[in-house]
């Protein structure tokens, strides 16, 4: 057999699992949209290969077969987040509301599909070439139906804003701008001597900037430090969104910290978490006294790695100058009426009175009524989950073997048909 050959027969296996799937029971019409694009594009790639035979320039069929083998490899992944996202483990009740959600903050035709996915930490696919329009969320297999870490939804939502509101727009030049002029005064300024130490052929401070191997010495920190602005804004969009429950989903992810170095492309621990109080309290939302407290920092590179050390230095010292102006973004873009703001005071009354009112629905083990959105249920739910004497005189969960273990269950139920019956709220006034 020809390559040609074992690529036209990988293409039609392909296309015989995409048969498969599409005969499973989709709970939401968009992984089956999903499904018909790849299959469609994965068509067109076999109707390709069968024009061509053993006449056709050999260029051209190896670069046939080259796409079709790529194509197979990175979507292949896709089909099985597809099938994922039909698993029952999945809270099916939380779709409808955050599809509304990253409607209202995204745009008004985008797609989302909510999967479980074999990572610790929620992930987000865009800009995928053949699914556009499309926001994949993978949520951590184990929790995926865990109410509780909705919130966490918001940092991967935060994601798919900063590429379809500020990447390639001029909010993202200005901040590439001004992080190139904080690292190269920084570096004129505080480690010219270190620099040159380090890279002999930058010469003298001009070099930095009007020379092409210069300004490759320090790229890599500018490339870091804009990637970590984009994790605190996509932190500072899930806080805006879901206020204190962002904070509480977020220690339960992370805290106290993960063994091993530090991620370049993040901000150090301690410094995210410093960064989001910071934020709380121009939302007006009132952060766990001693919040910081749990959470450790990563180990740092090691010392002798000398260039990576200073590079990620000029970064973090980048991106921490721009977190005002990332909180200023982040509550710009999500000044709308759907996501109400806690300023002035009178308005963070309002909505504390309101997570008070569903958590008293939920001592009586009451399904919430006229919540007004999905941030006060999940809200109250984390003031119910972490207050120790919630229900403890309830015969029902007193007398379980387990009455902790219990109590969350029921609470996450009583969440979720929460969130059933603020979807059923939205529909029927529209």
């Amino acid at each position: 057999m020809t390559p040609l050959d074992y690529s036209r027969k990988r293409l039609r296996e392909f296309l015989e699992e995409v048969k498969r799937l599409r005969g499973m029971e989709f709970p939401y019409e968009h992984s089956r949209q999903a499904l018909l694009e790849i299959e469609g594009v994965f068509r067109q790639h076999l109707e390709y290969h069968e024009h061509l035979d053993e006449k056709s320039d050999p260029s051209t069929v190896e670069a046939a077969c080259e796409t079709e083998l790529t194509a197979l490899r990175e979507y292949l992944p896709f089909l099985g987040l597809i099938i994922r996202s039909t698993n029952v483990r999945n809270a099916f009740e939380m779709y409808r509301p955050l599809l509304r959600l990253t409607r209202r903050i995204v745009g008004h035709k985008t797609k989302l599909i909510i999967s479980s996915e074999w990572e610790y930490s929620p992930l987000v696919y865009l800009g995928i070439t053949f699914l556009p329009g499309f926001v994949l969320v993978g949520l951590p297999a184990h929790q995926s139906g865990n109410p509780l870490l909705i919130p966490l939804a918001g940092h991967e939502l935060g994601h798919a804003m900063w590429s379809e509101k500020i990447l390639n727009s001029l909010w993202e030049l200005a901040y590439r701008r001004k992080v190139e002029d904080h690292i190269l005064a920084n570096i004129q300024k505080n480690h010219m001597a270190r620099f040159q130490d380090l890279f002999p052929d930058v010469q003298k401070p001009q070099d930095l900037t009007s020379d092409f191997f210069g300004q490759q010495t320090w790229a890599p920190a500018s490339d870091w430090a804009i990637q970590q602005c984009q994790e605190l804004f996509c932190d500072f969009v899930g806080l805006r969104i879901f206020g204190e429950s962002y904070l509480y989903s977020l220690a339960y992810l992370l805290s106290p910290h993960q063994l091993g170095i530090r991620p370049v492309f993040y901000p150090n621990i301690l410094t995210r978490i410093n960064s989001l109080i910071m934020a709380a309290a121009r939302y007006g939302i009132d952060a766990p006294v001693g919040y910081e407290k749990l959470f450790k920092d990563l180990d740092e590179p090691n010392p002798m790695e000398r260039h990576k050390t200073l590079l990620l230095e000029l970064a973090d010292g980048a991106s921490s100058n721009l977190v005002g102006e990332l909180i200023s973004e982040a509550d710009s873009l999500l000044s709308t009426p759907d996501i109400p703001a806690r300023q002035p005071e009178a308005q963070k009354r309002a909505i504390s009175a309101k997570v008070d009112e569903i958590y008293r629905d939920f001592e009586f083990v009451a399904p919430a009524q006229k919540a007004g959105n999905l941030a006060n249920i999940l809200n109250a739910g984390w003031k119910a989950y972490r207050t120790a004497e919630f229900w403890s005189n309830v015969p029902q969960i007193k007398n379980q073997q387990n009455p902790a273990e219990f109590k969350e269950r029921v609470l996450k139920e009583l969440i979720l048909k929460s969130i059933e019956v603020l979807e059923f709220e939205e529909i029927t006034t529209e």
